[in-house]
């Protein structure tokens, strides 16, 4: 055991060390007296147990699994107690700082797991730019052990289970995942806005129906109308801002029947 211990790692060593520091300066280190007889080499098999026993016993305390000990109250001939158990405070010499190693220790949880965006802003730290980014790496990790479990189900396990079942595997389902994430409207509206403004997208039943299904709205206008239905549907209002990108001006429109006042549009 002491040679696997020196063999660790430097890291793991200060862990160990820091984890045994604090229990014994939260807890005091334990003491326990016996009669000589229990710790020698040739003590009957009786003296043997009892101090196994008692070894277990020292062992519980340590890990808070035993709330005291009861000990036989017997003195030698000095009148001295032989059975003794006592806790030697080690406040004075050394103190740890408790919180900031358990926040350590989570925040280097949080790192492995690529989670730590979820501790921003628990300190008044940290923006919006910076969890957006990191949520992008957790996304790519996310899609990339979906990958790794789609590529397994669909080249091994699917082939494997219709061969054995004696099944045509000239067609072969497959498994698939949906969104890792979602856009929000936000995003979403701004695409379409800047896209439409500029003429990029054209106003299409099929276009008009991915828009609506984007935004979570359950209606959808038939595919088969034309151009001049599809008009009379939609409504007439539009945003200025394709007009001001169009005239490389201030990005809004300079017309005021038509400029977007109806909330604020920076993003136009």
């Amino acid at each position: 055991m002491m040679r696997e211990w020196v063999n660790a790692p430097l890291r793991t060593q200060s862990q160990e060390s820091e984890a045994i520091a604090v229990a014994q300066d939260s807890n005091g280190f334990k003491v326990l007296y016996l009669p000589a007889r229990y710790l020698t080499e040739d003590a009957t098999p009786e003296d043997k147990e009892a101090l196994e026993m008692y070894k277990r016993m020292m062992a519980n305390a340590h890990q808070a699994k035993q709330t005291g000990f009861i000990l036989p109250l017997l003195r030698d001939e000095n009148g001295q107690k032989m059975f003794e158990f006592n806790v030697v405070s080690l406040t004075g010499n050394r103190s740890h700082d408790t919180n900031a190693i358990i926040e350590r220790y989570t925040t280097e949880i949080l790192v492995s797991l690529f989670a730590d965006m979820l501790a921003l802003g628990n300190k008044g730290g940290g923006s919006y730019s910076l969890s957006e980014s990191k949520l992008t790496i957790v996304e790519m990790g996310i899609q990339s052990k979906l990958d790794e479990i789609k590529s397994q189900l669909n080249h091994d396990l699917i082939p494997q289970l219709f061969e054995l079942n004696g099944w045509d595997t000239d067609v072969l389902p497959y498994f698939d995942y949906g969104e890792i994430s979602k856009e929000s409207l936000d995003e979403i509206s701004k695409f379409f806005q800047r896209t439409a403004a500029v003429g990029l997208i054209p106003k299409t039943p099929q276009v008009v129906n991915h828009v609506l299904s984007k935004a979570g709205v359950d209606y959808r206008v038939d595919e088969n109308l034309t151009t001049e239905e599809l008009s009379r549907i939609l409504t007439p209002y539009t945003s200025g801002s394709g007009e001001g990108m169009e005239k490389a001006g201030n990005g809004t429109s300079d017309s005021v029947a038509t400029r977007d006042n109806s909330v604020s549009n920076n993003e136009a």
